[in-house]
């Protein structure tokens, strides 16, 4: 019985480039998925096509939400507890980003390039014209997310004598 290891080789030498090729294309297709939130540029990616989503899908702002970072989750989430109060009903905190109102300075174009160190870094995104935008991102337990910086909520006696200025 012929050993598992000293099979003779199944391919000939002048058929193994036609492998290689295939390999090739197989792993190029392969990089050319969807984004995932496992990569930043990918988070960065789906964070801006769920917030260009918002107007049409409402579940656009849930996908949107999950993509920030955890200390704009908790800013968003007091938000909606703060105009829930206000308004004397409840908010979900995905919507207190607001539906189809982000607007890039730019067109972005195919490149996009981040620039990590250790769990954060920073997704340059260079539009079409040269103009460049720096996104922060954090690597958290699920995968990479969105800074968002969330201006903390004024105390509302600071928003009465503000209005009456």
């Amino acid at each position: 019985m012929p050993c598992i290891c000293h099979r003779p080789d199944p391919l000939p030498r002048q058929g193994r480039g036609g492998l290689k090729a295939i390999a090739l294309v197989a792993l190029l297709v392969g990089c050319s998925s969807d984004p995932t939130d496992q990569t930043p540029e990918g988070a960065v990616e789906l964070f801006l096509t769920a917030m260009r989503e918002t107007a049409a899908d409402p579940s656009a702002q849930a996908r949107a939400y999950r993509l920030l970072a955890r200390p704009a989750r908790r800013a968003l989430y007091a938000r909606a507890r703060r105009a829930g109060e206000l308004a004397g009903r409840d908010f979900a905190p995905e919507a207190m980003l607001v539906a189809g109102r982000l607007r890039l300075r730019f067109r972005p174009g195919v490149r996009m390039r981040a620039e990590v160190n250790g769990t954060s870094g920073v997704v340059v995104l260079t539009g079409q014209d040269g103009r460049v935008a720096r996104v922060p991102v954090v690597r958290e337990e699920a995968g990479w997310r969105i800074v968002l910086d969330v201006p903390p909520i004024p105390a509302p006696a600071d928003r009465r004598r503000d209005a009456g200025r």
